[in-house]
């Protein structure tokens, strides 16, 4: 009876040794592959750091001519060693300017000491419309951010080559001014939403158009083919009869301008 007892003893002891032994092995092979998703990830970010501050730093700008007068294109280095995104009411010059090749992208992600980033998805949408439309200018508008960094931002990093695409903060004290909102912005209410980021954006995607017309899309829409076709003045369906706001084009003049200020008195 106690052999069979010692048996039963030992067998267990061993599987269990085996279990933890397992156990051990499936946590080192993790350790291992998260330790290569970080190489990956510094010497993407390195490589992405050497390729643009050759030809951008110690201030990036993104043309290799002067910009014209109405097209701000800098990042400016801080001391912080960050890069500070340009006010987006400070350089609307560059908005009025053939505004019907206005394209926007609203980033309402709240973020942790102003310091902007993309994930994939959004830079993918953002580059596939600065590509297939080289002649518009794609502004991507952060609410929460006013600087970004080669080695905390990497996704941000590839767009700056592109010389239509503009990295833009907005000042949400001011950017509601003399608009059908700005009671809602002077008492604060997207700062009480129970879903603040996707209100934010809501508003803002119309407020946007409103001011200075040209086209919204949402950071999930990638960008096959140019614009140019389309006519001016249109909102798309994403089926079942209903109006969605994924994609907006509105003109700062005329219908367009009017139906904007329509939608925004109804918020």
């Amino acid at each position: 009876m106690n052999s069979n007892k010692s048996r039963i003893l030992i067998v267990i002891m061993l599987v269990t040794i085996l279990i933890l032994y397992m156990k051990y092995q499936r946590a080192q092979t993790k350790l291992f592959l998260q330790s290569l998703d970080l190489k990956y990830l510094y010497e993407r970010a390195m490589w992405h750091t050497e390729a643009v501050e050759e030809f951008y730093s110690p201030d990036i700008t993104t043309e290799t001519e002067p910009d014209p007068p109405y097209m701000q294109r800098s990042y400016k280095l801080q001391q912080t060693g960050n890069y500070q995104l340009p006010d987006l009411e400070d350089n609307e010059a560059e908005l009025y300017f053939e505004s019907h090749t206005n394209i926007f992208f609203i980033i309402s992600t709240i973020f942790q000491a102003g310091l902007a980033k993309l994930n994939p998805r959004q830079t993918c949408a953002i580059e596939s419309a600065a590509r297939s439309n080289p002649e518009w200018k794609v502004f991507v508008l952060f609410v929460s951010a006013t600087e970004f960094s080669f080695f905390n931002s990497p996704n941000i990093v590839p767009l700056l080559p592109y010389p239509n695409v503009f990295l833009r903060r907005v000042n949400m004290t001011t950017f509601g001014l003399g608009s059908p909102v700005e009671e809602m912005f002077e008492r604060g209410a997207l700062n009480n939403s129970s879903f603040i980021v996707e209100h934010t954006s809501d508003v803002l995607r119309l407020l946007t158009v409103y001011k200075y017309g040209g086209t919204y899309l949402d950071t999930d829409v990638v960008v096959m083919k140019s614009l140019d076709e389309l006519p001016l003045n249109y909102l798309v369906s994403e089926g079942d009869g209903f109006v969605a706001n994924g994609i907006i084009n509105l003109q700062a003049s005329g219908v367009g301008h009017t139906l904007a200020e329509s939608m925004l008195r109804l918020v």
